[in-house]
């Protein structure tokens, strides 16, 4: 089964996604909240592609790894 990768743009309080699978863009809080909606949205098995933006990408690493998300 292919992975989907989707690829995320952070700053302090927003994560802007984009799924290829679906070509859907989104937003979200760049929050616990926020994540845990994108978690969702993208399902178990999604790999998130996003770059170390100035320590705005801490919430968002520290949750991939907490949830076994490479």
């Amino acid at each position: 089964m292919p992975q989907t990768y989707i690829g995320c743009d952070i700053s302090k309080d927003r994560l802007d996604v984009f799924d290829p699978q679906i070509g859907r863009a989104s937003a979200h809080a760049n929050s616990a909240t926020g994540i845990k909606a994108l978690f969702k949205a993208c399902g178990p098995d999604a790999v998130l592609i996003f770059e170390a933006t100035s320590g705005c990408d801490q919430a968002l690493l520290k949750a991939c790894a907490a949830g076994g998300r490479p």
